[in-house]
């Protein structure tokens, strides 16, 4: 399955976009970083649009009812993570209108984690996760060696330069909070994974086209 974390967190700056695969070995979910690249804030909503609809990134998938109905074979699309901070959350609610759900993720400087506000069956839900949660988070699945990144020509690609220099895990904390630049990729990298780690599925999921509003 396909993720696709956004993290708009930095006020006058492009966002951060990372296209990540998982896949299961060792009875483990591992991550690979397919692509990175920036988007204008103007055009997030249409790039997400975009992506979201591309065959390249919807997988099959068997999925199991809750109770006892058959199980059956779905196209499963890309997870789209929203990262940001205070006053971006009109970007989420713009792509749940256009009926693509969204795990909608506040960063933090303080606080504890948490999962609320009010959304509709199969829309994603909010999320509040301090910044210092998710940057020792990515440090501990590094030291794992559960994410790699197989991004074509980094040497074409700032981000992916950047990216291949995070990866090598060194003194990762400190720059998290020292690089503005490299926060922005972690941030966009980290919040997808994260939420597939930590936040369990909910139990419905989509039937017809993304603007059909049924679930069983």
């Amino acid at each position: 399955m396909f993720f696709i974390g956004i993290n708009t967190a930095s006020p006058g700056r492009n966002a951060v976009c990372a296209i990540i695969r998982k896949r299961l070995k060792n009875a483990r979910n591992h991550y690979c970083i397919k692509k990175l690249f920036e988007i204008q804030p103007s055009v997030i909503v249409e790039t997400v649009e975009t992506l979201y609809d591309n065959p390249e990134y919807t997988v099959r998938k068997r999925v199991f009812s809750q109770d006892r109905r058959p199980k059956k074979d779905v196209n499963a699309r890309p997870k789209i993570v929203l990262c940001h901070r205070q006053g971006d959350g009109d970007i989420a609610e713009r792509l749940r209108t256009k009926g693509i759900p969204v795990e909608n993720m506040l960063v933090t400087t303080s606080g504890t984690r948490s999962s609320g506000g009010l959304t509709r069956p199969g829309e994603g839900r909010n999320h509040f996760v301090p910044e210092r949660e998710l940057a020792e988070f990515f440090s501990s699945i590094l030291q794992q060696e559960r994410l790699v990144a197989d991004i074509k020509q980094p040497d074409k690609n700032t981000l992916a330069g950047e990216m291949a220099e995070l990866m090598t895990g060194s003194d990762l904390l400190n720059i998290w909070e020292a690089n503005a630049v490299k926060r922005d990729i972690l941030l966009a990298v980290a919040a997808p994974v994260w939420f597939r780690e930590t936040i369990r599925y909910s139990r419905a999921y989509r039937t017809g086209a993304r603007n059909m509003r049924q679930f069983i």
